[in-house]
């Protein structure tokens, strides 16, 4: 009777164990779906690690292949690295992967986008399926996790070691055991002798099965992701839900392998731990079973990739919904047939990602663009939101904006330059090397933004002039679009029948100066450099050396050299 109680206390700790379990389960997905919904369609204010943008890079630079990709001067003077924090509303390292991918390479086919936006709009409209898919790619992990193609290539490069060897030396360990029952003096021999070997040929190889791990572990949370997404009855994402299941079946008998190794390796602490790692040394099962997964997985690499892909894609739709919900307005783009079209962009209330309050413009940009006005009018920013909003338009087929009616092109900048110290380059130096990959870009046939800003201003005003009317008539071909920025008004003048003119221009009251940011058509002629200096409180002297002097060179166009008296006091 003893034991009859004994058995039934075991099975209701056993049922009420298992309902705790369950409980605590629910309790878990009811706390990540109420965080989901707290922050969708919410801005972001987050800041993506340096290093893990590093790997996101290095990454991206692997599938880049010959396609189109930002470079780093144009990633830099754009700050899409801000950019990418700001619209990264992934929830999975794979859509954030997908995500970084998708802006270092803007120029896209007309079936990506369709496909992304089909997807984009599903997660819009449909509050269940987003939630579902979200629900499983918690699974998969994003803010401690290596991106999933950097794990895959660890797996796909490590070397597998000699599993015969392996073999052979973990029979020699059971054979010493054997030879304990028969022969004892010769089985004692035996078994030390393989203690020692094996325990030394584990310490030397179990390194690469540690570099491993964590690609082990990627490999099972991909697996767990998808399993969680095949059971979910999500309407529309049936093709993404059979290819992922697909692919989950093909991975199974790898990952119970990864399984096997993840789970030994991270027990820790307890007896029973420590005489599990001690069997698996002695008998050199890891190595094995790592042997096994790294000569295998190389049979998969396809499968995996495309599973990750898979994936990506639709927390990447996740992301671009979400992202959408959080702006004031936003449209889809009208992408042109940029052989009847040429190389033209044309938007209507076009705003800036980063700012908190924007001015938004419209422009009508086809050929070239030259845009004049005075310092801290807007011109730069302008520009930047041109090119980032072009990068937006072809990745997300998102654009801020009313109206956006473009071809795709490739965007390239020349703005945020500055001086090399280590391989000694001047300014100047830097400037040209820049401007020489637009210019070399734009003998090309396929479409180019491209964005300067103060054309040659490393360098003195006359051959800054010639150059940059040299450089920017270079640049106005059919195939490209440039905007340039310049503070010499002989531009506009040399240029006029090349590029339509553009300006900003401040208000300077009794109060100071302000900058409405409007974009207004025609040259600038006002200037405002020493009326800055005199709102920002230049000392009064200064301030009327500096206007007495200007004033005397428009008249005259000629410096007249003042008489100087060093001040002691």
């Amino acid at each position: 009777m003893r034991e009859l109680y004994a058995a039934a206390g075991i099975l209701i700790i056993l049922v009420l164990l298992g309902s705790w379990m369950i409980q605590n389960t629910k309790r878990e997905q009811e706390k990540n779906l109420k965080r989901l919904r707290d922050i969708w369609g919410k801005k972001r204010e987050k800041q993506t690690p340096r290093e893990k943008k590093e790997k996101l890079n290095a990454c991206f630079k692997e599938k880049a292949a010959e396609n189109f990709c930002v470079d780093a001067i144009t990633w830099n003077d754009l700050d899409l690295d801000d950019v990418f924090d700001t619209i990264d509303h992934t929830v999975s390292v794979c859509g954030e992967e997908y995500l970084y991918t998708a802006l270092r390479m803007p120029v896209t086919t007309s079936e990506i986008r369709e496909k992304r936006e089909a997807l984009a709009e599903l997660f819009l409209k449909n509050q269940k399926a987003r939630e579902a898919v979200q629900r499983a790619l918690l699974l998969m992990g994003k803010e401690k996790e290596n991106p999933p193609t950097k794990e895959a290539a660890v797996l796909m490069q490590a070397e597998p070691g000699n599993k015969r060897k392996y073999l052979l030396m973990a029979g020699i360990a059971v054979l010493g055991i054997v030879l304990l029952f028969v022969m004892p003096p010769l089985g004692v021999v035996v078994l030390f002798a393989s203690m020692v070997g094996n325990g030394l040929l584990h310490g030397t190889e179990s390194r690469k099965l540690t570099e491993a791990l964590k690609a082990f572990d990627c490999m099972l949370r991909l697996q767990r992701t998808a399993k969680a997404l095949g059971k979910e009855r999500i309407p529309g994402l049936e093709v993404y839900q059979k290819r992922l299941a697909e692919q989950e079946k093909q991975l199974r008998t790898i990952t119970k392998k990864c399984r096997t190794l993840v789970n030994t390796k991270e027990s820790q602490g307890g007896a029973g731990s420590m005489i599990a790692a001690y069997f698996h040394t002695f008998f050199l099962l890891d190595l094995i079973e790592y042997s096994s997964v790294v000569s295998e997985v190389k049979v998969y690499e396809k499968t995996i990739y495309q599973m990750i892909e898979n994936l990506g894609i639709l927390d990447f739709a996740l992301s671009v919904a979400s992202y959408r919900e959080s702006l004031s307005y936003y449209c889809v783009p009208e992408f042109l047939d940029a052989k009847k079209a040429g190389c033209r962009i044309d938007v209507e209330e076009l705003y800036h990602p980063l700012l908190a309050h924007p001015v938004a413009n419209s422009l009508y940009a086809e050929g070239g663009i030259l845009l004049t006005g005075s310092n801290a009018s807007g011109k730069s920013t302008f520009m930047k939101n041109m090119a980032v909003n072009a990068v937006l338009a072809q990745a997300l087929n998102t654009s801020l904006s009313k109206k956006y009616r473009g071809v795709v092109c490739r965007i390239m900048t020349s703005m945020a330059l500055r001086d090399n110290l280590i391989q000694g380059e001047s300014y100047f130096v830097v400037e040209v090397k820049s401007l020489k990959r637009i210019l070399e870009a734009s003998r090309e046939k396929e479409p180019l933004l491209c964005v300067i800003d103060e054309v040659l201003r490393g360098t003195n005003t006359t051959e800054r002039i010639a150059a940059s009317e040299s450089v920017l008539s270079a640049l106005r071909r059919a195939n490209v679009l440039c905007l340039a920025a310049t503070h010499d008004a002989e531009l506009t003048y040399l240029l006029e029948d090349r590029y339509t003119n553009y300006h900003f221009e401040e208000q300077i009251t009794e109060q100071g100066i302000a900058f409405p940011y409007r974009l207004e058509k025609g040259p600038a002629r006002g200037k405002n450099a020493i009326a800055l200096l005199e709102n920002m409180g230049i000392e009064e002297t200064i301030v009327k050396r500096a206007r007495k002097g200007a004033e005397e060179f428009e008249k005259t166009g000629i410096w007249e050299k003042k008489e100087f008296h060093c001040q002691t006091e």
